[in-house]
């Protein structure tokens, strides 16, 4: 009687099957956030537009070439254990796929840099440069590594060493510098202040979740034997992260803008008129006269003006400028003061 041959597949096929589930289950984040973003970037130029549905291929393709190679070594190669030993076409494509994603990702972040830092062109083409590092070592090891087996990639592992490397400084360089240039665009407005303290957080947020996730890929990578796929339970899942930080940036611009704009009916602290601005003054949803000799007052919204700059009196008696929506002109409406 023939002896069976066991073969052990959990640090391989199962490592790949578990990062292909949480591919999947990303990719439905994707979906909604897509859609989210279209549904609400009627406003946006037509590039980013074009961007994002790129981007968006090229994360259903990513998931499609992971599914082709499980299938066909799980199924198609079922008899064959041996097969596990030599990369399929689709798992080669999915790295293409991956390095040109998070290329174009990265290019979008480096865009913001760009505007942040009053178009300071050395320091976006530092960062845009290492980005291209990680995508072209990406791209000369989907070549290579296509031509031979899993048990020889070890000579070429120094290109996945580079671009997991490289990676990695790109995302805690873009992290750093997003957060620093937001820190400096603080004017001493509370709405404003606010803002920029939620938008350093949610830059830190996502920027350490898709570092750790590369850190994770080239230590784990580097501690294992050439035939296991555990790092590609993590890799798997780097371009779907990169792709949803970036779209839940875009989509949470129009609450954050409400959240600094407001409607312009929750200020019970005092408000006073500032420079050549339509303002009110009011307080506990009271409406006073102040300097009659110097302020004229009128009823009705602000002419011309969708927003009022007003200086607010806070409960530790500080002043600080804010900016507000006009409210809608009722009965109850506080008066619109202008300057004479």
């Amino acid at each position: 009687m023939a002896s069976m041959i066991h073969v052990k597949l959990d640090n391989s096929l199962g490592a790949a099957y578990v990062g292909n589930i949480v591919s999947a289950i990303l990719y439905g984040v994707t979906n909604v956030q897509t859609y989210q973003y279209y549904k609400q970037a009627r406003r946006d130029p037509l590039v980013v537009k074009i961007v994002v549905a790129v981007l968006w291929v090229l994360n259903t393709l990513h998931l499609a070439f992971i599914c082709h190679a499980i299938y066909s070594y799980a199924v198609t190669n079922f008899a064959n254990p041996l097969a596990i030993l030599h990369p399929t076409w689709s798992i080669m494509a999915s790295v293409e796929v991956t390095g040109l994603s998070d290329l174009t990702v990265r290019a979008m972040f480096c865009r913001r840099v760009w505007a942040l830092s009053n178009h300071n062109w050395i320091l976006t083409s530092a960062l845009l440069l290492i980005a291209l590092l990680c995508y072209a070592t990406s791209t000369v090891f989907a070549v290579e590594g296509l031509n031979i087996g899993f048990l020889e990639w070890p000579r070429i592992s120094w290109v996945l060493y580079t671009s997991f490397a490289s990676g990695v400084v790109a995302d805690l360089l873009l992290t750093t510098t997003l957060c620093t240039l937001l820190k400096r665009q603080r004017n001493g407005m509370i709405r404003t202040d606010s803002l920029l303290r939620v938008l350093i957080a949610y830059t830190i947020n996502t920027g350490a979740i898709t570092s750790l996730c590369s850190i994770c890929c080239l230590a784990i990578y580097a501690n294992t034997p050439p035939d296991s796929f555990e790092y590609f339970a993590f890799y798997s899942v780097l371009p779907t992260l990169l792709l949803n930080a970036l779209l839940g940036t875009l989509n949470a611009r129009k609450t954050l803008r409400e959240d600094i704009l407001g409607d312009g009916a929750h200020l019970n602290a005092t408000a006073y008129p500032l420079g050549d601005t339509d303002t009110t003054y009011e307080q506990a949803h009271t409406t006073r006269q102040i300097r009659s000799s110097v302020l004229t007052t009128s009823t009705g919204p602000c002419p011309q003006r969708p927003y009022r700059q007003v200086l607010v009196e806070t409960a530790q008696n500080e002043l600080r400028m804010e900016l507000t929506r006009c409210p809608k002109s009722t009965n109850n409406s506080p008066m619109a003061v202008s300057m004479v």
